[in-house]
């Protein structure tokens, strides 16, 4: 699912930022004001794969001498809101500098119970409960230089700049199951990226009227940061006690990002400025961004990368105009 969505934006990138200055749809933008403020109102869903897709797993045999079924419990992630609010002052008609932060935060959870999960020939009937909440972090800041070429039916805008991003994932899961030694398991992860590179974008208007106008947008950015990994678990009634594992890890990374957006919008010119407001369909992805270094290669687990996406609607509200 991930690979086909990357490869819509990829395509979209061509013609069309996630955040970015409004696109002066007339193309003056110095005739309403040399500043301008926008909010736009996010509500997007996370998607993963790779580890932080799944709460865990269990394997089971229907036969003896069959081989072994693994089936991985995976989340619902849920729908949550954030927000982007931005600010930029145009130097000229075509030119301006434009500075934007984008966050964003949700929390899904996941229970599952299987009350036949573990029973085989080869087991006692039991039950298997998981319990899970999946908790991510996202926030991006753009400074960015823009200049426009446009006439009276459209405008590309053509921006880069320095991006800084921070992705933060917290998983916190809890396993029951009452095959001796039964009791409960403990696990504990939390993933955090944080990166700063050179970001390169085009948005583009055509307009429809003076007045409303589709907007296409699109942007990369190529990041270097650090990976950290926390890993802890508690396995309280392990055959031989109670028994506790740690692990921490930390490297360089360097991560792409692909992000595009295509919505409509109308403007109001007014005795103090120019409104406008948008209604958009937007997405993003961060390759490989959450890496898991504790990996068996003889366990049957997806991949311990994971790339995360995001993707939903944004409704925004912009002026531009002056303060005298």
């Amino acid at each position: 699912m991930l690979k086909k969505l990357a490869v819509c934006l990829g395509l979209s990138l061509s013609i069309n930022a996630f955040a970015g200055g409004m696109g002066c749809p007339d193309g003056g933008c110095n005739d309403v004001g040399d500043w301008d403020f926008g909010f736009e109102a996010l509500y997007l869903k996370p998607q993963y794969n790779g580890m932080f897709s799944y709460i865990g797993f269990y394997s089971y045999q229907p036969s003896v001498n069959s081989t072994y079924i693994t089936e991985y419990l995976e989340y619902d992630q849920k729908w949550h809101f954030g927000f982007i609010v931005e600010g930029s002052y145009h130097m000229t008609a075509a030119d301006d500098y434009n500075l934007n932060w984008a966050h964003y935060k949700s929390t899904s959870g996941t229970t599952w119970f299987d009350d036949n999960a573990l029973n085989t020939p080869l087991t006692p009937p039991s039950n298997f409960v998981s319990f899970g909440n999946l908790t991510t972090n996202w926030d991006q800041v753009n400074i960015e230089r823009a200049h426009r070429f446009y006439n009276s039916d459209y405008s590309i805008r053509v921006h880069g700049g320095l991006s800084f991003s921070q992705v933060k994932t917290l998983e916190q899961a809890e396993y029951y199951y009452n095959v001796a030694p039964a009791g409960f398991t403990y696990s504990y992860r939390e993933f955090k990226y944080s990166g700063l590179g050179p970001r390169l974008g085009v948005d583009g208007h055509y307009n429809f009227t003076d007045n409303f106008y589709l907007l296409a947008k699109g942007a990369t950015t190529l990041l270097i940061g650090n990976r950290d990994f926390d890993f802890s678990s508690r396995f309280p009634a392990a055959p031989t006690g109670p028994r506790n594992n740690q692990g921490t890890s930390s490297q360089k990374a360097l991560i792409p990002e692909l992000e595009g957006a295509i919505g409509l919008g109308v403007s109001m010119d007014t005795g103090y400025g120019r409104y406008t407001l948008e209604a958009i369909y937007r997405g993003l992805i961060y390759w490989s961004v959450a890496e898991r270094p504790f990996v068996s290669p003889s366990r049957n687990t997806p991949s311990a990368n994971s790339d995360l996406m995001l993707y939903g609607a944004g409704l925004k509200l912009h002026w531009q105009g002056d303060f005298a």
